[in-house]
């Protein structure tokens, strides 16, 4: 919207606005530490991107340095970041006055963990181990888990499902789609956001299942990877960097 300025911008403007505050103010009150969490990275690599704009705009970085030195440390912060996360995430919840307790997600977690083991390259097949009576043979739990369809995080889904393969597949998506967008990060008014929206939807599938199916966290998922189409007779596109 800030890109393209359609007519009554400023209503619509405004309507989002109200909107992103009624939804803060539900957030607040579903006490939800995954959703708190998936927000604060969202603020994280959208400041980061936002610095990048400003420190291109006066020190014009090469799209060489873009994507060999910025983009490679912003992977490198991100996973650093992610693991402090889990790390500390309790005690910086306590700080709050949050509690948090996943101890039932964790027992999904384990479980799933132990199957992925199992078959580890190319894993039981699109959610087909929760649907498969040998996937609950021999682990501990498993009367409890009889009635679930779900690893209750979707990076657990993935290794489950499709084994290191299918992680694999995942990871070289995300990155890729990030290096292709590093042009337009710079070029467009909102360039930054595509990347925000993308890392909160993966911050978020760490604790839910939310890429699984047909949520619609996927349908932003795969729209912010794909993120800018810059026009084919558009200057900008000897700008745009490509990873090599």
């Amino acid at each position: 919207m800030l890109a393209h300025r359609p007519k009554r911008w400023i209503a619509i403007g405004l309507t989002l606005i109200a909107v992103a505050l009624f939804d803060s103010y539900l957030l607040v009150r579903s006490g939800s530490s995954t959703s708190i969490g998936a927000v604060i990275v969202f603020g994280l690599v959208w400041l980061f991107w936002t610095v990048i704009r400003w420190w291109q705009r006066r020190k014009n970085i090469s799209p060489r340095q873009m994507l060999r030195v910025v983009y490679t440390s912003f992977l490198f912060g991100t996973v650093l970041l992610t693991w402090l996360g889990f790390q500390f995430q309790s005690a910086l919840l306590n700080r709050l006055g949050r509690k948090i307790d996943f101890n039932g997600r964790e027992v999904l977690w384990s479980f799933s963990w132990s199957g992925f083991k199992d078959k580890p390259i190319i894993g039981w097949g699109w959610m087909s181990a929760w649907r498969t009576q040998q996937f609950f043979h021999d682990r501990e739990f498993w009367w409890a888990l009889t009635n679930n369809y779900w690893s209750h995080s979707a990076i657990m889904d993935v290794l489950l499902g499709g084994g290191i393969i299918g992680a694999t597949l995942l990871v070289v998506a995300i990155i890729w789609s990030g290096a292709r967008q590093l042009g337009s990060v710079c070029s467009e008014i909102s360039g930054q956001w595509a990347f925000a929206a993308t890392w909160f939807v993966i911050a978020a599938s760490t604790q839910e299942s939310f890429i699984i199916g047909n949520h619609f966290m996927l349908v932003l998922l795969v729209s912010s990877m794909i993120g800018y189409q810059a026009d084919q007779n558009d200057d900008s596109l000897n700008k745009t960097i490509s990873p090599a």
